[in-house]
């Protein structure tokens, strides 16, 4: 899939995809055709880049809200974008189509993220990302919409953390709009994380340490407390109403890995059906955890990681026991997070 960006852990092959008219078509028909079995219908935009194809976004948008209108469906929409394009004129149109969650990466200081998210053709793309949410934020006072940073770690920007957390806390942290997530870089195949195996840390423990420090600057954690939820670390792909549509109008469940063969579950065709394969019920039931005594079973229904229980991984479990105590304790200091659990939950 397209992206305007050449990120040196990638694990996609940015081959020059886009969604057609015929496959647009499609989707609207089985909307048309199966909304009414569903409680509403929410989009998340996925790349490669998705702001390569904006006027796709526009139009297919458009008539998606369209069909909810008429069925009296709830819509919302997301996007996991590199922020380069997202400028705020656009950002207000995005809105107006309801895609209202973002999540956009900034990796570390300006020169470490410059030499980890390039542009395409190895131009700086900081700058410009950075300009654009500073421009959102101070445009966008008002109105709902959330946008997560979210930082890949490597060991580079592990040894400038404080300084990398002290620009973050004041240019983001204290606005209401905003929260952070972090990860470690990982291997998700492809050629290009080889070349920075050496910088790649040993797991988000290594991180814990510093997002106190985080947090008592005025950074927020809030993506965590979801997964604390009954059923909150049950991952999308093993959701049996989730499914990802590619430009091609191929039926995936998982977006990671995408070339993986049992990851393909089908197709949808010209009349709007989802044609499926015997790969989506492994992907929906696949191996159970058998541990039922575990202190995190609440949390993620027993209901490991379809493709870590595919490769045959020894950790299918997203979190380990330290880490869901860990992100408790630091939901505990976090200002903005009321409750973690309530009656409406």
């Amino acid at each position: 899939m397209s992206c305007d960006l050449k990120c040196i852990y990638c694990y996609e092959d940015h081959e020059a995809l886009f969604m057609n008219d015929d496959v647009e078509n499609s989707i609207v028909l089985f909307l048309e055709n199966n909304l009414d079995k569903y409680k509403g219908l929410h989009i998340d935009w996925f790349g490669g880049e998705p702001l390569c194809a904006v006027d796709r976004i526009t139009s297919l948008s458009k008539r998606m809200m369209d069909v909810c209108a008429a069925k009296r469906k709830p819509y919302i929409a997301g996007m996991t974008t590199n922020g380069y394009a997202l400028t705020p004129d656009l950002f207000k149109k995005l809105r107006k189509l309801n895609i209202i969650d973002y999540q956009i990466t900034i990796d570390g200081p300006r020169d470490i993220h410059n030499q980890q998210r390039p542009t395409h053709n190895g131009l700086p793309s900081y700058e410009t990302i950075i300009d654009n949410l500073s421009k959102i934020r101070d445009q966008n006072t008002n109105g709902s919409y959330s946008i997560t940073i979210r930082t890949n770690f490597t060991k580079e920007i592990q040894a400038r953390i404080k300084e990398f957390i002290d620009f973050m806390a004041e240019s983001f942290g204290h606005n209401q709009h905003f929260s952070f997530l972090w990860k470690t870089v990982g291997n998700y195949g492809g050629n290009s994380v080889k070349s920075i195996e050496k910088s790649l840390l040993n797991g988000i423990d290594e991180l814990n340490r510093y997002r106190l420090y985080a947090i008592e600057k005025g950074m927020s954690f809030l993506v965590d407390r979801n997964r604390l939820k009954i059923g909150g670390a049950i991952c999308y792909g093993r959701m049996k109403n989730s499914f990802v549509i590619t430009p091609e109008g191929k039926l995936m469940k998982c977006t990671v890995a995408l070339e993986m063969k049992e990851n393909q579950i089908g197709y949808l065709n010209a009349n709007g059906e989802m044609v499926f394969n015997s790969n989506l019920l492994f992907m929906i039931n696949p191996v159970e955890c058998k541990n039922m005594v575990c202190k995190k079973r609440p949390i993620c229904s027993g209901a490991p990681c379809p493709i870590r229980s595919i490769e045959k991984s020894d950790e299918q479990c997203f979190w380990s026991e330290a880490e869901v105590y860990d992100t408790i304790r630091f939901l505990a200091r976090d200002k903005r997070v009321i409750t973690v659990y309530s009656e409406e939950s």
